[in-house]
């Protein structure tokens, strides 16, 4: 047995350990003895004390998911969204004058030309009206991406942004005679250079560049045309004198 002074009773008490006196049972002639009660020891987290005061007293070691299993739950997740999607797909519409084959929209229980039938669906009939005063059957969506094209189904909001496209475009060059005639450049054959023979049956081409440069005649077309006329005059003038 430990006797213990009041002075390391003091020190004990400071660290938080505590003695009590306990009676054995065994031998009454013994003196009490005293058991030493130790702090429960607690493991701290690995940044140091915590300012939050949380401590941690059980640590379990967290398995990572194995990547195989990952992937199989990927797969079945994928399958079931898309055997989701073909049987919302495969339905056939809810229109009743008539046996209608149009696949549904996704969520709905009529096709996109029978839409209009479901008072829930986010669609109304389209706002063009045709030059009879007829107006057009198609649906447009509500939430439209342009504002412009709201109420548009989607060929009348395509044309409309065609003509859109159209009008903000730069008008077109405007046609002259050279430009006539730069497209009607391609026509003209390109000369072929002249070959000579000798006793040795060797054909020479020329050069190009020794051939004398001429420049080319500038042809106005308004006086070819001129030129046409007079000619027609004078015929028409011999004509009429025999």
């Amino acid at each position: 047995m430990y006797s213990f002074r009041s002075e390391n009773v003091n020190q004990l008490h400071a660290h938080n350990i505590r003695i009590t006196e306990l009676d054995s049972t065994r031998a009454m002639s013994q003196p009490p003895q005293k058991v030493i009660h130790l702090p429960k020891v607690r493991m701290l987290s690995r940044g140091g004390r915590s300012s939050s005061g949380v401590r941690i007293t059980n640590v379990k070691s967290i398995k990572p998911p194995d990547p195989e299993t990952v992937k199989k739950q990927e797969e079945v997740k994928l399958r079931a969204q898309l055997q989701k999607e073909i049987v919302s797909r495969s339905r056939t519409c809810a229109y009743k004058s008539y046996e209608c084959p149009l696949p549904v929209v996704s969520g709905r229980q009529y096709c996109y030309r029978h839409i209009l039938k479901d008072p829930t669906a986010p669609y109304r009939q389209c706002a063009h009206t045709y030059g009879n005063g007829e107006r057009c059957a198609m649906p447009a969506p509500n939430d439209a991406r342009d504002h412009r094209d709201t109420g548009l189904c989607f060929e009348h909001a395509r044309a409309a942004l065609y003509a859109r496209q159209r009008s903000a475009a730069p008008p077109p060059p405007v046609t002259t005679t050279e430009t006539l005639l730069n497209q009607l450049q391609h026509y003209v054959k390109p000369e072929r250079p002249r070959t000579t023979s000798c006793a040795s049956s060797v054909s020479v081409v020329s050069d190009p560049a020794e051939q004398e440069q001429v420049d080319p005649e500038i042809v106005d077309p308004f006086t070819i045309e001129r030129m046409f006329r007079l000619r027609a005059r004078k015929h028409d003038g011999e004509q009429s004198s025999v």
